[in-house]
Parts: structure tokens; sequence; C-alpha cells
């Protein structure tokens, strides 16, 4: 994870103004753009962003293989009890 002091910040102008320095430098270090002062979107190499992207995945895949069905959740209710929620499709219900 990149510290603070190794991170580029530029304001949406500026970023606008130098956009291909701006991708230039992302290929080094991610890039950081403010509009008003507020974050609001990182530049990171094509590169990294896949790798990330398959971390994540992998990340999914491994909560799900340990969690199982998401729709089914057996939970303590507010009485101690355990109940399951359970997904309801509206569209199959019957009037």
């Amino acid at each position: 994870m990149p510290r603070i002091e190794d991170l580029k910040f530029y304001s949406l102008a500026e970023a606008k103004a130098k956009f291909s320095q701006v991708v230039e430098e992302a290929s080094d270090s991610d890039v950081v753009v403010t509009k008003n002062g507020i974050l609001v979107v990182v530049i990171v190499d094509y590169s990294k962003y896949l790798e990330m992207s398959r971390f994540l995945e992998d990340v999914h895949d491994v909560f799900l293989l340990d969690m199982g069905d998401p729709s089914k959740r057996e939970f303590l209710g507010s009485d101690g009890e355990r109940k399951m929620i359970e997904e309801v499709d509206n569209d199959e219900t019957e009037v």
C-alpha cells in the first residue's frame, strides 16, 4: 500500500491541463485527483489495476466458499432465537 508521501496530487483543473503528464506519472506511482479540495479519483497503472481486480475476485471467491449461499443467512433475532433470512422473489408471489 502506498504511503501518502508516495502519492501525487493534482486538482481536477491541473490534471486536465497536464493529462499526458498525469498518465505518465501514474505508471510509477498512484495519482490522486481532487475536486474542490475533496479526493475524488485515483489514477493507477493498468497492470496494477488488473492485479487489484484479480485479488478482489480471489477474495470474493474465498468469501463465498466460506459463507455459502448469501441469500440464506442464519442470525440471532432480538429475542435470541435463531432465525433464517431468505431471499424472497416478489415476481413469483401469488396474489
